[in-house]
């Protein structure tokens, strides 16, 4: 008999040598729906620690719990299908039962290829790593940490190569000092290129020959950057890769209209348009419901889907365009109570839907997803506990926990990854997405995948998994919709290409996988990884790897299917919709005068001398901050450094939405100061835009000077 697609085993090199033709095509970004990865979650007992006497726990905790510490998450991951080698326990957590709770390790070979496994068996196409230029500064003695993310990096590469699935760098440049960007760059890509053979690897992603490099945090309005030296980093990046390179710009949301939260030069929309030949704003934080979310698609992507294309009419130079979607937001822990739980409620999935569909209608042929691991701000695509009754809690119950049941809904926990899944093939033009969220095509998603063949067995897999030989494939590609840009027919539904579905069972959530995959390392305690400071001032843990996993309550069989209990949502997805976008943002309120921060990972903002000042023993007390994409304009005299966190004092701005934070027409928690060993961006990034619509577009630019 068949067995459920979350059952499948992970994939082995035999199978890999031989379905090589059915994995992600690592030739082209084009039509792929794209993650990111930050793979930067490390436990006690998993390697050595980054620095001489370090607890272990990076981005889980800022300090383990019993010793005064708080934990960044809200959403707990579901580790049900991990080995009990992978897992590390949480210290202060446990189950309603007593039993330990556990957390996996982002530089543990297995958890790293299961990772990629997910994206293989949904058909995700791939990760960009992400990389922090402030760790890779090793003239500020981030010898460790730099370490750390190198292995990280050879367990995405091996991921990657094992799953069919691509990979490329993303460099977060947010937080580093502007005039010394240039100079890290150039010493780790060359690291990177002829020490670690990262462009070796077949799976490293490349457009028209050219290996696919990311630059995320240029022209941001705290950032102090100017054109020029963006233009410096692109040109060295072009140079010194062999056969030069294709760069992607990870730019703030209003990068076209150089206001709000970008800089204000009125050069740098011409420049990121000649300096890189794809641009992806950010849009995490700017929208907490169905209103903002068309409101953003109405008056930010299209207009910047209108400006690129007008750019390579009238300039000849073709720039992609890339919308950034995410699942949701949830933050109070990180914040320490200060910003709500479920701020950007899911819905089941509606939330994520209503921005792909914005995005597939006005024309995106490329996606990418924020992110596939990003527990911190609870925007991860990976799997966590569904049901309330299945999370865990410290012993004063301290902590705030969500399951996907808090918007309503009784879904398993890959449902993100299916609707992932979904819009990877829609880019594909193996289905269509359209204004009604598919629910019953996402609820039988592993009785319809395709089915693979491995060693004479049968099993479930993604449409693009090099899990096996393909055994079903779908119908004819001649009659597949055409490729974007296209419109919906008002009030046409999901249209899905007929595929033989396969008996198999719903069930979605084995206990382990059916073959782990190669040890490669074993479980990395054996990682060289080199101290970063001598003055961390807590000693580790000393609790051993479990012994065994969790046992979480058993899910019911429906589990695998979608019950509405009760909801409020606007974005039903049980009809198509006709509604207007709003003209102008939603509700208006304000954000709070201050707020403290005690070393929480995530939605960093810093002041401006937070990058090359910070010393290190409030390094060794904030090493695991997330890097965050919330700039908002902050005095060095407003944040009064503290072991362990700061007081800030925020500026009042105008907001809407869930959170309550400063962007019309959405959400974006209030900023949190940084860094913490380099790490700053790529998370949620404050801005507000007042109660009206953004002007109109600015024409292209010729001219580079002031």
């Amino acid at each position: 008999m068949a067995t459920s697609g979350r059952n499948a085993a992970l994939s082995t090199e035999s199978n890999i040598r031989r379905c090589d033709s059915d994995g992600a095509d690592p030739s082209t970004i084009q039509h792929k729906f794209l993650v990111g990865y930050q793979g930067w979650f490390t436990c006690h007992g998993d390697g050595q620690p980054i620095g001489e006497g370090h607890h272990g726990w990076l981005h889980w905790f800022t300090w383990p719990v019993p010793e005064g510490g708080n934990i960044n998450i809200d959403l707990w991951p579901d580790t049900s299908d991990y080995s009990p080698s992978e897992l590390f326990p949480a210290p202060g957590f446990k189950h309603e039962n007593g039993d330990q709770a556990f957390l996996f390790s982002s530089r543990h070979p297995k958890t790293v290829q299961r990772h990629f496994h997910y994206m293989a068996q949904n058909g995700v196409d791939g990760a960009f790593l992400q990389r922090f230029v402030g760790q890779c500064d090793l003239e500020q003695g981030n010898h460790g940490i730099r370490r750390l993310r190198d292995e990280v990096g050879d367990r995405v590469k091996e991921a990657a190569e094992k799953e069919g699935r691509v990979f490329a760098i993303m460099y977060d440049v947010a937080g580093v000092q502007a005039d010394r960007i240039l100079k890290i760059i150039e010493e780790d890509w060359k690291h990177l290129v002829y020490e670690k053979g990262v462009l070796d690897s077949p799976n490293y992603l490349r457009e028209k020959g050219k290996p696919v490099i990311a630059i995320w945090g240029f022209g941001f309005n705290d950032a102090h950057h100017t054109p020029e030296q963006m233009r410096a980093v692109t040109q060295f990046l072009r140079n010194a890769t062999p056969g030069g390179a294709f760069l992607m710009a990870g730019t703030p949301t209003h990068w076209r209209m150089h206001r709000e939260d970008a800089d204000p030069n009125p050069e740098f929309p011409a420049a990121f348009m000649e300096c890189f030949d794809a641009v992806s704003p950010w849009s995490v934080g700017r929208y907490a419901e169905q209103g903002g979310i068309d409101w953003f698609a109405e008056n930010c992507i299209k207009p910047d889907i209108e400006f690129v294309e007008n750019w390579e009419r009238t300039k000849g130079k073709r720039v992609e365009y890339i919308p950034v979607v995410h699942p949701g937001g949830s933050a109070v822990n990180m914040s320490q109570g200060k910003w709500d739980i479920n701020g950007a409620p899911r819905q089941g999935g509606r939330f994520l839907w209503r921005q792909l569909y914005n995005a597939r209608r006005l024309g995106g042929g490329i996606i990418y997803g924020a992110m596939w691991d990003e527990f911190d701000e609870g925007t991860n695509f990976l799997p966590v506990v569904p049901h309330k009754n299945q999370l865990p809690h410290d012993e004063q119950n301290k902590f705030k926990f969500m399951a996907y049941d808090i918007d309503g809904y009784d879904i398993p926990a890959d449902w993100y990854m299916r609707i992932a899944g979904y819009a990877s093939e829609a880019l594909k033009g193996e289905r269509k997405i359209g204004e009604a969220f598919p629910e019953q095509e996402i609820k039988d998603w592993w009785a319809s995948r395709p089915q693979y063949e491995r060693g004479g067995a049968v099993m479930a897999g993604a449409g693009t998994s090099t899990a096996g030989t393909l055994h079903v494939v779908n119908t004819d590609p001649s009659k597949e919709p055409p490729p974007p840009p296209y419109t919906p027919a008002p009030g046409q539904g999901v249209q899905t290409v007929p595929i033989e579905k396969p008996a198999v069972p719903l069930s979605t959530r084995p206990s382990t996988s059916a073959a782990p995959p190669p040890q490669g390392q074993g479980q990395g305690r054996d990682a060289s990884v080199s101290a970063l400071a001598d003055t961390f001032q807590q000693q580790s843990l000393n609790s051993p790897p479990p012994p065994v996993r969790p046992r979480l309550a058993p899910r019911s069989k429906k589990s695998s299917h979608t019950t509405i209990i009760t909801t409020t949502t606007n974005m039903t997805g049980t009809t198509p919709t006709a509604s207007p976008s709003p003209k102008s943002p939603p509700r208006i309120l304000t954000t709070p005068p201050g707020h403290r921060h005690s070393g929480a990972s995530g939605l960093r903002l810093r002041s401006n001398s937070s990058s090359s000042t910070t010393t290190s023993h409030n390094r060794s007390r904030n090493h695991n901050r997330a890097h965050s994409r919330t700039p908002v304009r902050i005095r060095a005299h407003q944040a009064r450094r503290r072991p362990g966190g700061f007081d800030v004092q925020f500026p009042q701005a105008q907001a809407g939405g869930a959170y309550g934070y400063g962007y019309a027409p959405g959400y974006g928690p209030p900023p949190v100061p940084g860094p913490g060993y380099g790490e700053q961006g790529h998370s949620y990034r404050h801005t507000h835009s007042g109660s009206s619509p953004p002007p109109p577009p600015i024409p292209p630019r010729t001219s580079m000077s002031r």
